[in-house]
């Protein structure tokens, strides 16, 4: 549990716009708050707004965040020590400093898969799990089990977060441009980015690339501004 101990940090998928707009100075906002927005802004109700973002996680979603006190709040991200974490939230991986989020919550596993059944939310068991970052070994444990004794050690850092695995992290602090560490994309979607840049600067590039290739300036413009470092992962 060295790796865990050590290297570990909390990653935030989202897409390269989202991160953009951070960079640029907005906070980071969860899917509540998000729905919300959109529910004024096209005269929608807050839960079709939310079901529409969610789809066939809502009532899950709902079930489990009410079931805690400042559940509407909560953000999620997962433990990572070292990979581009889970890609199904989005391309772009933002790291967070230790210091930028004040208290945070880990569970081995998605929380929605683990927890929540036609029965309800199970807090007898979220409670036997659920660990604070000082506990990140305990709940890294509870995870992997035997898995890191028959993997090689270059197939750790997986274990603690892919696509469709990791150890959540739970939030509520604002998270904004500031609070990053750096920022990771995998090599294949970085040298995609590069590649509608050079399109859009020789004249080849259609509308969708040339909005590829600005949030991309965008996100180098933040980064540069905010002195925080991007990092290439080579794919998996």
């Amino acid at each position: 549990m060295a790796l865990v101990e050590g290297k570990c940090r909390v990653g935030v998928n989202m897409g390269p716009a989202i991160l953009a707009s951070i960079l640029e100075g907005a906070a980071y906002l969860n899917v509540q708050t998000v729905a919300a927005l959109e529910a004024r802004d096209r005269a929608i109700t807050y839960e079709e707004a939310l079901r529409g973002r969610l789809g066939r996680y809502y009532d899950d979603r709902v079930a489990f965040d009410e079931a805690f006190e400042r559940g509407s709040e909560f953000k999620y991200g997962a433990a990572n020590v070292g990979g581009v974490g889970s890609l199904h939230y989005g391309s772009a991986c933002a790291i967070l400093k230790h210091e930028g989020v004040e208290r945070i919550a880990l569970l081995p596993g998605d929380s929605l898969r683990l927890y929540v059944s036609d029965t309800g939310v199970d807090l007898a068991s979220i409670t036997y799990d659920v660990g604070a970052w000082d506990a990140r070994c305990k709940v890294a444990a509870i995870k992997l089990h035997s898995e890191v004794c028959r993997r090689s050690p270059d197939t750790w850092s997986r274990l603690v977060c892919c696509d469709d695995d990791y150890i959540e992290a739970i939030f509520v602090d604002d998270v904004g441009g500031p609070e990053l560490r750096e920022v990771r994309f995998v090599e294949s979607q970085d040298r995609q980015f590069r590649d509608a840049v050079y399109a859009t600067q020789t004249g080849a590039a259609d509308a969708d690339t040339r909005a590829h290739a600005h949030t991309y300036t965008r996100v180098r413009r933040g980064l540069r501004a905010l002195n925080i470092p991007l990092v290439v992962v080579p794919d998996a």
